[in-house]
């Protein structure tokens, strides 16, 4: 029997509410989660929300009312038939679920109750608090961008992007060895990236960053991640990068900011790595980096709402009414 809760929802491009959602049982292979807190992706869900996100010359994946957010943790309430490895009252992260009725999900999360895959459920480590593990999505793509390109204890990187993913991004190049510096230009969040993610930070705001970086390292730098989706950002990589440099995507490039001059990976013979999206074998790599202390996450949660107050949530991240990082939603 299906049941009701309340979920954040945009009803249509730059409108959100909290509204009564139906959540249906759990299917063949699914579990019904009680939600505890859900982490807002502050980039993608922005560009869901204004409907945007959207890969250049497609349509967007998703369509209104939709109830966003893709990580979360919870307790499971109900096991669907042929469900192995989960029991009742376990706690666990949780990606997707699955809604019926009016409102569509992507990947809709951000709800009091949600059904998910057991596939998309990662058992937490006894003791962990939820809120560490609240954005592991997002954890784990900071870890996917610091673990791809070589590392060694003479690494120079720079990671370009102040926000949640910048920051995990500079805490695994940093675990793994790397001198690291931010490039940022919000002050709050470079002072919680100078204490939790890097060796040093540059407002980009206060220097010319390309002479700033060049003139720390002169011969160039190793690796470059670029956590904002912006080109101007690229270009600047390239101009840092030393020859046989690496160049990390880390961030999602909307129509307009998704073409470069190819050229400039050319001449200077860069290797690039593209990321995206999530695999288990990922999730669990980074979830027990997590366990270890490697990542840092209640550091960077600033504001922390009641679920039934999402909407609040989302417009002080709309209209930047305060300085903000990590936003997490309480739900139980």
């Amino acid at each position: 029997m299906s049941i009701r809760a309340k979920a954040a929802v945009f009803t249509n491009a730059d409108e959100v509410t909290v509204a009564e959602i139906t959540v249906p049982d759990p299917g063949p292979g699914e579990v019904l989660i009680r939600t505890e807190c859900s982490l807002i992706s502050n980039g993608t869900e922005g560009w869901i929300w204004s409907g945007r996100f959207h890969s250049p010359g497609k349509e967007p994946p998703f369509s209104y009312p939709v109830v966003p957010g893709y990580q979360r943790v919870g307790i499971v309430e109900t096991l669907g038939p042929g469900v192995e490895g989960l029991s009742p009252g376990q706690r666990v992260f949780a990606s997707v679920s699955r809604l019926e009725g009016e409102h569509s999900a992507f990947a809709g999360s951000h709800a009091e109750y949600g059904v998910t895959p057991a596939g998309e459920c990662l058992p937490l480590p006894d003791g962990m608090d939820p809120i560490q593990a609240s954005g592991l999505v997002l954890t784990q793509v900071g870890y996917n961008g610091a673990f791809r390109p070589p590392v060694g204890s003479d690494t120079r990187a720079v990671v370009i992007g102040d926000g949640l993913v910048g920051q995990w991004a500079a805490q695994g190049f940093r675990a793994r060895g790397a001198e690291v510096l931010v490039l940022g230009r919000h002050p709050r969040r470079l002072e919680l990236a100078r204490l939790h993610s890097a060796d040093a930070v540059l407002n980009d705001r206060e220097v010319v960053a390309a002479h700033a970086i060049l003139d720390r390292w002169p011969e160039g730098v190793d690796v470059v991640d670029e956590a904002v989706g912006r080109i101007a950002n690229v270009e600047l990589a390239f101009q840092i990068l030393r020859h046989d440099g690496h160049l990390v995507f880390n961030g999602y490039h909307p129509e307009g900011e998704h073409l470069m001059n190819i050229q400039w990976m050319h001449d200077k013979e860069i290797t690039c790595w593209g990321m995206a999206g999530w695999t288990r074998p990922r999730m669990e790599a980074t979830l027990d980096l997590l366990n270890r202390g490697v990542f840092k996450v209640k550091e960077l949660v600033t504001h922390t709402f009641p679920g039934a107050e999402a909407d609040a949530a989302y417009r002080m991240i709309r209209n930047r009414s305060e300085p903000f990082l990590g936003v997490v939603l309480q739900w139980s």
